[in-house]
């Protein structure tokens, strides 16, 4: 009963904010994907944005409502729906990792973790902004307790649920493409048997069974292998040219008109200047070793640093024109909410063990290591959300072990040490632009209509 108070006030939250940001302007690719949805709506296909294609399975959402005449107002509505799920899936995911840790408080953690994201500042905005990632979290949540439970059953149609699940999210968000054959060795390194290694070819099976079709329509459009997208050397390029890495919650988002040129790639089409944008990439890294780890930090200070899209919100006034101490008001306290969480999971994985925490530090390696090798920004840190929950909540929530745990406890400290140290010099390295005059909005006002 109170897992469903919670789910209604968490969608009740949601849909207020909907209602309040109804005809907030939209803002960078906010734009650009009201536009393609428009177009696709229209007949016109999946359309590039930018000499360059995004991965098709938001635009195909947006353009759904707009086929249907709900609008990208009642995509909205849907988003709000589908940010509540998280409630239940969090709950779900905070009691498998404190049984999987060997706490008897799996309920008391599952209902904590879910009530922080009940009303997570950051994922209530998401609710209302047409970005991709509300969508890709749902997946991906899903498909993580998928995975979790085929694991720990040796479930086979479980795993390939957690790969459909998991192909489907990786046609709203490329990210998670390369994370799939990582959790299946995962799944293998745990239940080394047959069962083991069915679960994790299933896994890798449901997952292409729902990128090939669109890879095999790529391949109809361009003779040449595309099995998503085609952003990679854009992405390489923002984080590894000459000037320096691009950085969208500030507003410094450099394009890449200008390499495209120096790198002799202008005549290519959609394909090939991809590869040919990721062949300099990757030749700048080579190139420049000494630029390229230095900039790494910066990197790492991108994706952990304590804002968000809804502090940029407030700042450019699409909210409204905030008196000044509000902003600022409100923009410390989210501030300081996002480095408790980021903190407080440090002090909680580190603290546990168990399948989650392996998980846990699996994607946030695999983060990391995808973002120093592009570039860094706080949206791209949300598909962490979930365990960063939880890892918070078992932080907080005592508990007494039932074994002798001073071998773990010296390590921890240890750990836990030298992270918070990291965090505490990225932090100290962004916190001042929190309060920075607002950068330019970019795009605003939504192409196509509404």
């Amino acid at each position: 009963m109170r897992l469903w108070l919670l789910i209604l006030a968490a969608l009740a939250v949601r849909l207020a904010g909907v209602a309040a940001a109804w005809d907030i302007d939209c803002a960078y690719d906010e734009c650009f994907y009201g536009n393609l949805a428009h177009q696709l709506a229209d007949g016109e296909g999946f359309q590039p944005h930018a000499r360059h294609y995004w991965p098709p399975g938001y635009i195909a959402y947006l353009a759904g409502h707009l086929k249907l005449g709900l609008g990208l107002g009642g995509a909205r509505v849907t988003q709000a729906f589908l940010s509540t799920l998280l409630v239940p899936m969090i709950f779900l995911l905070g009691r498998q990792a404190a049984r999987d840790a060997g706490r008897p408080d799996g309920e008391r953690v599952g209902m904590a973790a879910a009530l922080l994201v009940a009303f997570h500042p950051t994922l209530v905005a998401y609710a209302h902004y047409l970005w991709s990632e509300t969508l890709f979290l749902t997946l991906f949540t899903g498909a993580l307790l998928l995975i979790h439970t085929a694991r720990m059953r040796a479930s086979g149609p479980l795993a390939l649920a957690a790969g459909l699940a998991m192909g489907a999210s990786c046609l709203v968000k490329v990210l998670p493409l390369y994370l799939v054959p990582l959790l299946a060795v995962w799944v293998i390194a745990g239940t080394p048997t047959r069962r083991g290694v069915r679960v994790a070819v299933l896994l890798m099976a449901g997952t292409m069974a729902v990128i090939l079709p669109w890879t095999a329509r790529n391949y109809a459009a361009y003779g040449r292998l595309v099995l998503i997208e085609t952003t990679t050397g854009k992405n390489l390029v923002r984080g590894n040219n000459p000037v320096a890495p691009s950085n969208w919650d500030w507003g410094t988002g450099r394009s890449t008109r200008g390499v495209v040129l120096q790198a002799g790639c202008q005549d290519a089409d959609l394909v090939d200047l991809d590869a040919c944008l990721t062949r300099y990439g990757v030749e700048q890294i080579i190139q420049h070793p000494l630029r390229f780890v230095t900039r790494a930090g910066t990197k790492v200070a991108d994706l952990v640093n304590p804002t968000s899209f809804l502090v940029r919100h407030i700042r450019r006034g699409l909210y409204g024109d905030w008196p000044p101490p509000l902003a600022h008001g409100a923009v410390t306290v989210i501030a300081l909410f996002n480095m408790a969480l980021m903190a407080l999971a440090v002090w909680g994985w580190t603290r546990h063990g168990g399948a989650w925490w392996q998980l846990t530090v699996i994607m946030v390696l695999y983060t990391l290591a995808v973002h120093v090798v592009t570039f860094g920004m706080s949206r791209f840190r949300l598909p962490l959300m979930p365990v960063l929950v939880v890892g918070a909540v078992m932080a907080v929530l005592p508990w007494r072990a039932t074994t002798p745990r001073r071998p773990r406890r010296h390590r921890q400290m240890i750990w836990a040490t030298v992270i918070l140290a990291i965090l505490l010099v990225c932090w100290g390295a962004r916190v001042p632009d929190l309060y920075a005059p607002p950068s330019p909005p970019g795009l605003s006002g939504w192409p196509g209509g509404g």
